[in-house]
């Protein structure tokens, strides 16, 4: 069993304990073992990515929709609101295209740093899913854009799982020439921009201190991670 599916069963046990009403508990119980089966999903669609060719933009969004925005972002933020007694309301359809909208910046730029990036600090070493032959949005965006000759050089790149250095850096020097890096840093954009804009919009409902976090963690994140990677988030 891997640490994260331990800890999915152990974070039930701090609601079951909390001195909380018998609603709010059955209420953050819910989100939490609605959150553990969009994990399971999310790890079977990651999986299942893998198996496409070319996977389609639906199907990426779809991962990202349960690989990271419905457990990552969305639960969280709900579980917030059921331990005070609250709920989403008029707001609900916006947490989740924010929640959607987050994730998707995120693992979009997670997926770049494996093609292009040029700095390991980032909790990611570049060229991870090359050696594994993923269908990450970036290596999927290089096979799409890339020529006969080219897409069949990084095929064979994706089957050879000892991963050479000269493969990996190989994939990026295709993706670059083909404009695919620039294309993904402006979709990263086109995502984090609006999920920001989505949660300035709360300021209505919310503590403003809290929505104006809310607002700024997209484009923190991917400002920061672009800084690392020594591209300005308004180059393309």
């Amino acid at each position: 069993m891997l640490a994260g599916d331990l800890m999915g069963f152990l974070a039930l046990k701090p609601i079951l304990d909390a001195d909380i009403p018998p609603r709010t508990r059955q209420a953050m119980l819910l989100i939490q073992v609605q959150a553990g089966r969009d994990v399971a999903l999310g790890q079977i669609l990651d999986l299942e990515r893998d198996t496409y060719e070319l996977p389609s933009d639906e199907f990426l969004s779809d991962v990202a929709e349960f690989k990271g925005a419905r457990y990552s972002i969305l639960s969280p933020m709900l579980l917030g609101l059921a331990a005070v007694g609250s709920v989403p309301g008029e707001c609900a359809d916006g947490f989740r295209r924010y929640a959607r909208l987050s994730a998707e910046s995120i693992i979009m730029f997670d997926d770049y740093i494996d093609v292009f990036g040029v700095n390991a600090n980032l909790g990611k070493t570049p060229g991870a899913d090359i050696r594994q032959g993923r269908r990450s949005h970036a290596i999927r965006d290089v096979l799409q854009a890339a020529d006969p000759r080219d897409r069949s050089e990084v095929e064979e790149i994706l089957r050879d799982p000892s991963g050479s250095a000269d493969g990996i850096q190989r994939v990026g020097e295709i993706g670059r020439a083909l404009g695919v890096d620039e294309t993904i840093r402006s979709q990263i954009r086109d995502r984090a921009e609006p999920a920001a804009t989505e949660a300035a919009s709360w300021r209505r409902y919310w503590r403003h201190e809290a929505v104006d976090a809310l607002a700024r963690f997209p484009l923190l994140t991917i400002e920061q991670l672009f800084r690392e990677t020594g591209n300005g988030a308004n180059s393309d």
